[in-house]
């Protein structure tokens, strides 16, 4: 039986593989590949994630690690303690025009929030239970 499940697993691993190869380029382009191929991907819908860096007249810069991107839009402001979804047409200029935003706020305080909670977790587990060699014991026995 717990090879019936290891194939089952294998198999399926190596099916998502082969998902994931052939579907790749019907996904969004990241911000990369925009800059790289930008005749490619002009006047295509993308959809990118990230931080907002600087708010400008006509504009934001949107970053994403060291990647960045400038989106053409007006009316915008920046997520509390957040992020933002951007959904564009890119143009071979280098820009993306905004059809849609999606604000994020507070997103990186429930990370935080997250840690604290499974700290608590670990600290109230490790009182109940400590390991062995031979797995979980309780505690409290002892």
């Amino acid at each position: 039986m717990k090879y019936l499940f290891v194939i089952i697993g294998i198999i399926g691993l190596i099916l998502m593989s082969i998902f994931s190869l052939t579907q790749y380029n019907n996904y969004f382009p990241a911000i990369k590949d925009l800059e790289k191929y930008p005749e490619k991907y002009d006047g295509v819908l993308t959809e990118q994630y990230g931080k907002i860096e600087e708010i400008r007249e006509d504009g934001f810069i949107l970053a994403l690690g060291n990647e960045k991107i400038f989106v053409k839009s007006a009316n915008v402001r920046k997520p509390i303690y957040g992020t933002v979804s951007v959904v564009g047409i890119f143009h071979k200029e280098g820009f993306i025009e905004l059809k849609d935003i999606h604000y994020f706020d507070y997103n990186t305080t429930k990370y935080v929030i997250s840690i604290i909670g499974l700290i608590i977790f670990l600290v109230i587990f490790f009182k109940e239970w400590k390991i062995t060699s031979r797995g979980f014991k309780y505690a409290r026995l002892d």
